[in-house]
C-alpha cells in the first residue's frame, strides 16, 4: 500500500464515497442560507432543513435512476 501524499495520492475511499455527501450538502446549504437569511438566528434551523430536502431528494433520484437502469436493461 503506498502511503499517502496529500493533494497527489488520493484517499482510498472508494466504498464509502456515499458518506462525503453529507458534509458537502451541509456546507452549501449552510452558505446558501448564509446569503438568503435575514437574521443569523434563522441559518441552524433553516440550514438543517435545506439539508434533509436535498438529501432526501437526492435519494429518491437515486431509487429512481436505479428502478430506470433495471427496466431498461430487460
Amino acid at each position: 500500500m503506498h502511503p499517502y501524499t496529500l493533494f497527489f495520492t488520493p484517499l482510498p475511499i472508494w466504498n464509502y464515497w456515499w458518506v462525503t455527501l453529507f458534509p458537502l450538502v451541509a456546507c452549501i446549504s449552510v452558505a446558501y442560507k448564509g446569503i438568503k437569511c435575514d437574521s443569523m438566528r434563522q441559518v441552524p434551523w433553516q440550514a438543517a432543513s435545506i439539508t434533509f430536502w436535498i438529501l432526501i431528494s437526492l435519494g429518491a433520484a437515486a431509487v429512481a435512476l436505479s428502478v430506470l437502469v433495471r427496466i431498461l436493461e430487460k
